[in-house]
């Protein structure tokens, strides 16, 4: 993994990262995994957890559901990871799969919530409500922690589902967590 900074391994988490890879493949074989990848049933469904759809023009949108929190209470509606990307032919045996990996906006805004919280139970007045605001602290930096191992989780089953090479590499890095919070994205949170 290349080095990184602290601020960029913080906002990583809030980040739209994207990941360029080369290989061997040829764009059919590679259609060919995705759908394998996103149609699994039965016995299959243990090897990834992943869904979506392949488009005729070589793209394709890969969601990951919830099974690497199935231990905790589910906390979101919906996918929790969001993989887009593209294929494109190389050469006859050779392409590249451009992939941008994000997280749902629900998943993020709660250790932001909790840090809020903490922040504001720390300052009040009560001396007996400081301790639920360290408790939220550490509640919110467990779940940021198990947000980038998630993160870092459905980039690896992406690369297995694909037999692509692992990719540490962030071509490009969009910090958006603003422009992609919508009022329906929060009612949801709410039913």
């Amino acid at each position: 993994m290349p080095k990184q900074n602290f601020f960029h391994f913080f906002s990583d988490v809030y980040s739209t990262n994207t990941y360029l890879y080369e290989t061997k493949q040829s764009p059919e074989n590679l259609k060919r995994k995705i759908k394998e990848a996103i149609s699994q049933k039965g016995e299959e469904l243990w090897r990834n957890n992943l869904s979506g759809e392949l488009n005729e023009d070589s793209t394709f949108e890969i969601n990951g559901s919830s099974r690497p929190l199935s231990r905790i209470p589910r906390i979101t509606v919906g996918p929790l990871v969001f993989i887009k990307g593209k294929i494109i032919l190389k050469t006859e045996n050779k392409s590249i799969v451009r992939a941008q990996i994000r997280l749902s906006i629900q998943l993020l805004l709660y250790p932001i919530i909790l840090t809020i919280l903490g922040f504001w139970k720390i300052i009040s007045f009560v001396p007996e409500q400081r301790f639920f605001g360290i408790a939220f602290f550490v509640i919110a930096i467990f779940l940021w922690f198990r947000i980038i191992f998630l993160k870092m989780y459905y980039k690896n089953e992406f690369e297995m589902a694909l037999d692509l090479p692992e990719n540490d590499f962030i071509v490009e890095r969009r910090f958006r967590l603003f422009n992609r919070l919508r009022i329906s994205n929060l009612m949801s949170i709410f039913k």
